[in-house]
């Protein structure tokens, strides 16, 4: 993703920024870079090429909301809150609008009670044309409410492999772990933007899930570790849930002399949030042979 402002976005930029506006246009590979010193991430998601994450300390909150590109991440605003209380919190991604529609461009402040959908106190909505934060206005603000159980950077990935993630590599054989093993195959996901590579060393075999950026750099943003026990393979894209085709599953399956094969652990990939969960392997089933249907 090209790194190119408008004029427009660059009027729009920082209006929340409050004394943390020279974060903007900061570029950098790794969180530790940040100077947010005290600062503890309490969470975020990921929306596409845009990173959403939010930083407390004390009663001091700092949101940042970055691209992703082959240099690392760029921050295109930032939201500074201050005198939050205990009590309050941040919710992104998943808030009802009045309608009660989904709409992920809100991020909105919220009081933690004993509710399922938590009402706004104040809320801003992510402009993408603009790569900016604007206010929504009080009226249209009382009428959102966002799900105590938030979106946020749900990563499967060992103790081992997390060191890896969230990282711009050139190719994911890049990551000094895998040395060892060797390239099994790769498939781009429905999307052609997210990637699952696999990697093998004996019966181990690691998946690397990746996003495809700019110059064909890797976002790698989560990695699973399994091992294959005899007669199991790995099928990715091939497989079905139920009844239905979903390219976005990723199965470790018993191999028979069947058509379609058993799986015995699956995942599902979430390729606008960039989240690997797992699912019930008795109701996936993937492709045996890859030259049949």
């Amino acid at each position: 993703m090209a790194a190119l402002i408008s004029i427009p976005s660059l009027f729009a930029q920082g209006k929340f920024a409050g004394s943390y506006r020279s974060l903007l246009k900061k570029v950098y590979q790794n969180k530790a870079q940040l100077p947010l010193p005290g600062f503890a991430l309490q969470g975020g998601t990921f929306m596409g090429d845009l990173s959403v994450s939010w930083y407390r300390k004390g009663n001091l909150a700092v949101v940042l909301f970055e691209s992703i590109s082959k240099d690392g991440y760029q921050v295109y605003d930032v939201l500074q809150l201050s005198n939050l209380s205990a009590n309050q919190t941040l919710c992104f991604a998943d808030c009802l609008n009045a309608r009660a529609i989904e709409d992920e461009s809100i991020v909105a402040l919220v009081m933690i009670e004993k509710r399922d959908l938590l009402k706004a106190i104040s809320a801003w909505r992510w402009n993408d044309q603009i790569k900016a934060l604007e206010a929504i206005d009080k009226i249209e603000t009382g009428g959102i409410s966002c799900p105590k159980e938030q979106l946020t950077f749900s990563q499967r990935a060992s103790a081992r492999w997390r060191p890896f993630l969230n990282k711009v590599y050139k190719g994911s054989n890049e990551i000094s772990e895998l040395k060892d093993y060797t390239l099994r195959e790769g498939a781009t996901l429905p999307n052609n933007v997210v990637a699952v590579s696999s990697y093998a060393k004996g019966n181990s075999v690691v998946l690397v899930f990746e996003r495809i950026v700019e110059d064909n750099f890797r976002f790698v943003f989560d990695i699973v570790e399994t091992t294959l026990a005899a007669g199991q393979d790995i099928r990715i894209g091939l497989c079905k849930k139920g009844d239905i085709d979903d390219g976005t599953i990723v199965a470790v399956v018993k191999s028979s002399s069947k058509e379609r094969w058993q799986a015995e652990m699956a995942w599902v990939c979430d390729l606008y949030h960039m989240t690997v969960k797992a699912l019930p392997a008795n109701e996936v089933t993937c492709l045996g042979n890859y030259g049949e249907n």
